[in-house]
């Protein structure tokens, strides 16, 4: 039975806390079995064995502090651009409750595991002695946080089609420029990949990133487009309106010296009035 104890120190507590558990049931049959049959004041024995058990549980709990970060059970989060904004889902504050958790529930190891004996003692002892220890643990949610954040940073510099100013496009020149700048984010977009990033035990996936950025593009487009027949809408009104102011200052017949001297004068306000567009 102590090679069994002696063969969880290459046993992972993090990825394999189970077989830990099952190591200790094992223990705990045999000996109830060595019990049934007729052998008693195995108490002494039991209590030597979570001694033994406690000794390579605590330098593994220990040796997984360091990377408690990297190798918790995944998470997984979505990387959206929404109204502008580049945001996880679900939102950072949940996704810390839910590291918490997680984190938790390993650090209470010793506080829940069962031994060989009914007195847990042993076990419980391993957090009490190493709270120096658990500090770093903290440090490192830090951290770990702090580069969750660099990633949207990195994400941010790197998109560059933002809301639209229709009431800034008043030129040809203008509708031109941010037609190309779409028709580019458009073609950098298809190039984004849509695996994942990975940060500690979270796991970013950037296929959201990309059909949200494609359905910005596309709404970005369609203002373009839309501005631009409101625009050729209203200069078709002007075309329109000055035609016909004009039409009718042309077609009207001078009657009399004072009327032809001042037709000179309204063929020149035409020429001046007439409409800029595009």
């Amino acid at each position: 039975m102590p090679f069994q104890i002696f063969s969880l120190r290459e046993v992972d507590l993090i990825k394999e806390y189970s077989k830990w558990k099952d190591v200790a049931k094992q223990i705990r049959n045999i000996l109830n079995q060595v019990e049934g049959k007729g052998f008693k004041n195995l108490q002494k024995w039991k209590i030597y064995l979570d001694k033994e058990l406690a000794l390579v549980l605590e330098k593994q709990y220990i040796n997984s502090l360091d990377s408690l970060h990297l190798y918790l059970p995944e998470i997984y989060v979505d990387l959206t651009y929404r109204n502008l904004n580049l945001e996880y889902s679900p939102p950072e504050e949940q996704l810390k409750n839910i590291y918490e958790q997680q984190l938790k529930r390993f650090l209470d190891t010793p506080l829940s595991f069962r031994g060989i004996s009914d007195d847990d003692t042993v076990f419980k002892e391993i957090t009490e002695r190493n709270g120096e220890a658990l500090k770093n643990v903290s440090k490192h949610t830090n951290e770990l946080f702090d580069q969750l954040r660099k990633v949207i940073e990195h994400w941010k510099s790197w998109i560059q089609l933002e809301s639209l100013d229709i009431t800034k496009l008043t030129s040809w020149q203008h509708w031109d420029i941010h037609f190309r700048a779409s028709k580019t984010f458009g073609q950098e977009t298809a190039k984004l990949s849509s695996t994942e990033e990975r940060v500690g035990c979270f796991v970013i996936s950037l296929s959201r990133l990309r059909s949200d950025l494609e359905s910005h593009n596309r709404s970005y487009w369609d203002q373009l487009i839309y501005s631009l027949k409101d625009s050729i809408a209203q200069d078709v009104v002007k075309l329109q309106d000055y035609i016909n102011h004009s039409t009718s200052a042309l077609t009207r017949q001078p009657l009399t010296i004072e009327e032809i001297g001042e037709s000179g004068a309204v063929h020149k306000n035409i020429l001046e009035e007439a409409p800029m567009v595009g």
